[in-house]
């Protein structure tokens, strides 16, 4: 992670807001999306001028309407 994603984790843009975060594979062909969920960023150290991050969060009830999963997705 650079210093500018960096930057944009610790922002208002970023910090305390509801957003939604899609995760992919590398093949492309299955995806994650957590929708609407407000995040908590974990810093773990820094090498070479590069950040690692653990972005999390929690919620309770059903996950409906929070995180769907999509497989098997035709690649174009």
């Amino acid at each position: 992670m650079s210093a500018k994603q960096k930057d944009y984790l610790e922002s208002r843009s970023f910090s305390g807001k509801d957003m939604t975060i899609v995760v992919a594979s590398t093949e492309l062909d299955r995806v994650i999306i957590f929708n609407g969920m407000r995040w908590t960023v974990e810093w773990s150290g820094e090498a070479d001028g590069l950040f690692t991050v653990v972005i999390s969060t929690e919620f309770s009830g059903t996950t409906a309407g929070k995180v769907y999963l999509k497989k098997d997705i035709p690649v174009a």
